[in-house]
């Protein structure tokens, strides 16, 4: 894979999620895939996978898509030592995500 995939992380105490946008989920057919534990933001077009499970559903269909390794994806964190902000935004719903995704073309991560 000659172009970078970037994705930002938040942590907080308890757990992380990767943030991407909902139309990349959509765009890579996992909805259906995703955890209640993950997010979605209640304006933009953004989702934040937890860590645990979600995450590695996205990384499967990412590479498989792109022809690339998962080393070939990389991370950008962001920590904080309060609650993260996305624990308020509404859990994760198929309809909620396919709702909230402007632009469903996995380009929107390239570095």
């Amino acid at each position: 894979m000659t172009t970078p995939i970037s994705i930002p992380v938040l942590s907080d105490p308890g757990n992380a999620w990767a943030l991407v946008p909902a139309g990349f989920v959509v765009a890579l057919g996992i909805t259906a895939r995703i955890s209640p534990y993950s997010y979605v933001h209640p304006r933009e077009d953004l989702v934040a996978l937890e860590e645990d499970c979600d995450l590695s559903v996205l990384l499967d269909a990412l590479c498989k898509r792109l022809g690339c390794e998962r080393g070939d994806v990389e991370f950008v964190a962001r920590s904080t030592d309060d609650d993260a902000s996305v624990r308020n935004w509404p859990g994760f719903t198929a309809s909620r995500c396919r709702a909230a995704a402007r632009n469903t073309s996995i380009d929107a991560l390239r570095g």
